[in-house]
């Protein structure tokens, strides 16, 4: 929405899924880079230890309140997630929670699951809960997260140098987070996380170099997600890659 009012030119970590939903409603709008890919470590489902609802039994979610993000990874994860575990989304009652409310409810005993993303918020809620599938689980069901760098057509067509610079600066960064050189301890104040948190998710994300990205985003996973969800064709660029 930020972008569309022209409040904002690049959005750097969006998630997947509410950029294909407004391309879908053709937003001027282009997939530029990957930010990363990540498991569910970051992005998963809690259902509250006090339901009793686990993987084992989950369609006894079905007539219990769920809260999640709605047009977000989060609700990716949580419909991929019903089909692993063989429960209907829509005999539950969802409530459009964001990341931090949802986790206070299940804290509280409002839900008996939250879907949820960022560290801190996940945190909370294993404080009461259990992650419906595990991280491996996840992977091993094809279960996987994609944050995207996207930008306006207008700002990309008049700004084609600066956006070239902004990806090029990115991929700098990521090259010095895989060789051990960044300051964890900036990244986790920036994050407003404790150092031990940050690293625990920061290692869940896998920074692609430029080679890797063009093949995600031209026939890899990107590609793959994509046309799994019927994004309109060209909404995707390569050319700003520093290769």
């Amino acid at each position: 929405d930020a972008m569309l009012a022209g409040d904002i030119d690049i959005s750097y970590s969006q998630g997947l899924v509410p950029f294909i939903n407004a391309v879908k409603s053709n937003a001027p709008l282009k997939l530029v880079d990957i930010a990363m890919e990540y498991g569910m470590g970051g992005t998963t489902c809690v259902t509250s230890n006090a339901s009793g609802i686990t993987k084992a039994n989950a369609s006894e979610l079905e007539g219990k309140k769920v809260a999640v993000p709605l047009g977000t990874m989060a609700e990716y994860v949580f419909d991929e997630s019903m089909k692993v575990v063989g429960a209907d989304r829509n005999k539950m009652e969802i409530i459009q929670m964001d990341p931090e409310e949802g986790a206070a409810a299940i804290v509280s005993g409002d839900v008996v699951m939250a879907c949820l993303f960022g560290g801190n918020s996940i945190k909370s809620a294993l404080t009461v809960g259990t992650r419906l599938l595990t991280v491996q689980e996840a992977r091993d069901a094809g279960i996987l997260g994609i944050d995207i760098t996207s930008v306006t057509d207008k700002f990309m067509k008049e700004n084609p140098g600066m956006l070239r610079t902004f990806i090029e600066v990115t991929h700098e960064a990521n090259a010095r987070y895989a060789d051990g050189k960044s300051d964890l301890n900036v990244i986790a104040k920036d994050a407003e996380m404790a150092l031990a948190d940050m690293k625990d998710t920061i290692g869940g994300f896998k920074f692609l170099n430029a080679r890797e990205t063009k093949k995600s985003m031209e026939s890899g996973n990107l590609a793959g997600f994509l046309k799994g969800m019927n994004t309109p064709d060209g909404a995707v660029d390569t050319s700003f890659l520093p290769l």
